[in-house]
Parts: C-alpha cells; sequence; structure tokens
C-alpha cells in the first residue's frame, strides 16, 4: 500500500517548488496573444506599433518554445522514475493517457468553435488565411491532432492548435527518447543543448515538427542539470536570463538575416530565448528568487493554469472581432486599441469559463478512465502526476 501521509507531502513540496513555473506560463501565453492580437493586415505586413515595447511583443510567438522547453522540462521531472531504467507498455499507456487528458477537451472544442467562425465567415464572404485548414482531411487530421505533421496538406483549424500536434509527436517519442538518452551517460544534456542550440542557430523558418524537436530536448536536458545542481542561484538569479531575453528581443533579432514579416521570428532570436529560457527555469525554481516568488503568488498562478485556455481560446474571438466586426458598419472604424482591449478582456472570460467548465471536467473523465482494469493503489498515485504536470501544456 501506499502511504498516503508522505505521498501528500511530496505533492505539496513540488507543487510549491514549481508554482513559478506555472506562473511563467502566464506570460508566455500572454506574449503570443499580445503578437497575434498586434495584426493589423499581416498580408501587407501592418502591424500595430508597441513603441519601445514592440520587440518584445512583436516577437511574442516565441512564448510557444517557452512552452516546449518548458514540457520537456516537467515531465522530465514527472516521468523520470518510470522512463529512466525500463520501458513498461502499462506505463506507456497512462502517460498518454495522461498527455491525451491535458490537451483533447479543449483542443477539440475550440477547433469545432474555429469550424464554425469558418461556415458563418463564409456566408459573410470573409474566407481564412489557410484555407486548407478546413478541409475533409484536414478535419481528419485536426480531430487525431496529427494536423502539423503533414505540411502543407492539412494546418490546424485553430491557428495555435499547431503546436498541440507538435506536442502530441514529442509524447509519443518522450518515453523511447529519454531513455536512450539515459543510456549514453551524464554528457548527453550539454550534447543536446549545443546541437540544439547550433542548428536553431542557423535555421531561420524551421517547420513545425522540427521546431519542437529542437526545444523539447533541451527542457528534457535542463532538468536533468538542474537536477544535479546543489548551488541555490539565490534571490536575483533570474536577473541573467532575464537580461538575456532582452538582449535577444532588442539585439539578436537584429542580426538575423532580412525576416520576411515583421514577426517572423529568426533563428537567432530563438536560440536566445531557448538558451534564456533553461537558465530562468532553473532559477524560478528556487524559492528566494525575487521573479519566482512574485510568479507564485495566487494570481500568477491562476493565470498560468488557463494559460492553455488563454492560449487556445484567444485565435477565435481574434478572428471574430478582428475579421469578422468590419462586416458591421457601425463598428468599421473600430480602433485598433480599442479592439485588441475588448478582445484581451473576452479571452479572459471565455478561457476561465473554458478551464472551469471543459478543461478540468474533460482532464478528470479521461483521467479516470481505467484502461487496464488496475486496482486501487495504482491510482492512489495520480494526484501528484496529475498536478505537477498540468504545468506543461503545449500550449
Amino acid at each position: 500500500m501506499i502511504n498516503s501521509n508522505k505521498t501528500n507531502a511530496a505533492v505539496h513540496a513540488a507543487v510549491a517548488q514549481f508554482d513559478a513555473l506555472t506562473g511563467l506560463r502566464a506570460l508566455a501565453a500572454l506574449g503570443v496573444l499580445f503578437c497575434h492580437f498586434s495584426e493589423i493586415d499581416p498580408v501587407h505586413n501592418v502591424y500595430f506599433n508597441w513603441g519601445f515595447l514592440d520587440p518584445l511583443l512583436i516577437h511574442g510567438a516565441v512564448g510557444v518554445d517557452v512552452f516546449f522547453v518548458l514540457s520537456g522540462f516537467i515531465l522530465t521531472y514527472v516521468y523520470r522514475g518510470k522512463f529512466s531504467s525500463q520501458l513498461k507498455a502499462a506505463d506507456f499507456i497512462d502517460f498518454m493517457k495522461y498527455r491525451f487528458a491535458r490537451l483533447y477537451p479543449v483542443h477539440i472544442v475550440t477547433t469545432l468553435a474555429m469550424l464554425g467562425v469558418f461556415l458563418v465567415g463564409r456566408r459573410l464572404g470573409t474566407l481564412p488565411q489557410h484555407t486548407q485548414a478546413f478541409t475533409p482531411l484536414s478535419a481528419i487530421a485536426n480531430l487525431t491532432m496529427t494536423h502539423a505533421w503533414f505540411p502543407p496538406y492539412v494546418a490546424a483549424m485553430n491557428g495555435p492548435a499547431w503546436s498541440i500536434s507538435a506536442e502530441w509527436f514529442a509524447y509519443l517519442l518522450f518515453p523511447v527518447t529519454y531513455f536512450a538518452l539515459k543510456k549514453t551517460g551524464a554528457i548527453w544534456p550539454w550534447l543536446v543543448i549545443a546541437i540544439a542550440a547550433v542548428l536553431s542557430f542557423n535555421l531561420q523558418d524551421p517547420n513545425q515538427l522540427t521546431q519542437i524537436a529542437l526545444d523539447f530536448p533541451v527542457g528534457m536536458a535542463a532538468f536533468e542539470i538542474y537536477s544535479k545542481l546543489n548551488k541555490d542561484t539565490g534571490r536575483w538569479g533570474s536577473l541573467i536570463p532575464i537580461s538575456l531575453i532582452l538582449v535577444s528581443a532588442y539585439l539578436l533579432s537584429a542580426t538575423d538575416p532580412m525576416p520576411l514579416d515583421k514577426i517572423h521570428i529568426g533563428g537567432h532570436l530563438r536560440t536566445g530565448i531557448v538558451l534564456a529560457t533553461i537558465l530562468l527555469l532553473i532559477s524560478l525554481t528556487s524559492n528566494k528568487d525575487a521573479l519566482g516568488r512574485l510568479l507564485s503568488t495566487r494570481l500568477a498562478v491562476y493565470a498560468g493554469e488557463i494559460s492553455y485556455s488563454v492560449y487556445m481560446c484567444h485565435w477565435a474571438v481574434w478572428t471574430v472581432l478582428h475579421k469578422g466586426l468590419p462586416h458591421f458598419h457601425a463598428f468599421r472604424e473600430t480602433p485598433h486599441t480599442v479592439l485588441m482591449a475588448s478582445a484581451t478582456l473576452l479571452t479572459i472570460l471565455c478561457s476561465m469559463f473554458c478551464y472551469h467548465f471543459i478543461e478540468l471536467p474533460g482532464r478528470a473523465l479521461i483521467r479516470n478512465l481505467d484502461l487496464k482494469g488496475r486496482g486501487r493503489c495504482a491510482i492512489a498515485a495520480m494526484p501528484a502526476e496529475s498536478r505537477i504536470a498540468s504545468n506543461s501544456s503545449g500550449d
């Protein structure tokens, strides 16, 4: 039998240690949100000007890289005991069930919502930028979360959901990948980071699976390094990665070859952000870190918990407001700042509803499915896994 007192103590300690990483998810999601909300006319490369914050917010899509690295970091923490020395079918089934439960309820609801938006938009004479997302073949791919696997034949109905498909791809490979890397010895984390940095620096426009293939193993390596560190980074440890993020946004992006458009993310910028994220994750896990303490507040943690819903809902909200309102004469001259503010507020409200009435119930329903007819003791360990691994959304 499992000692429930020891299990609960371990859960509470781990949750407290990683609350700041939940808060970090909120910042990453907001970065993606404001990047998309900056679009005035992306076809003609017209975006909202944020002034001195422009280099940060216009490249907010690198929040997806943060999500990918964070996923690798957290999943390695949660599952390293299961997949470091052996591969069991039962463990793999449990792992995939939990990952499916994390992704699918919100994905399917937001995908159907975007299908409805598409059908209404078509009647109004407005077609999406990527029409291949709304073909029968693409519908099957979206339903199975494989829409990022076969470009350019299919695409995500809900734009940001390409990363969910990429996460699903990474989840399928994670157990075998981690098991194989552990067999190569203690040097593997440094080799993974070095190889990923070199490749990322020289790839100006990686495809969707290449992007997660570079970022996700870096997160795995970052946790391995973190687990072997004995030195606390102190109160101001996060200042170094924050400084690196600013340098990446304001200087490294300028060294990339001529971008295709204003929000293009080049290899130099992506490499700087990913390396900064490694240091940031390690710093934020310190109970002393000032930024970590801020991101561990109740409000920040709640924002992080709904961040997956924010990430998945914001595209539908923005499409309705940005593309739909101009069809009504009274709203044709609405200032872009008003559109962004309205979309942000509506996204937050929709995300709170989605989190409480779709994400949590859907996740619990799927996770409670007994796929192998096991007994009570095996299920008793699930709450720890559930709570901590909720930090690892693909978002």
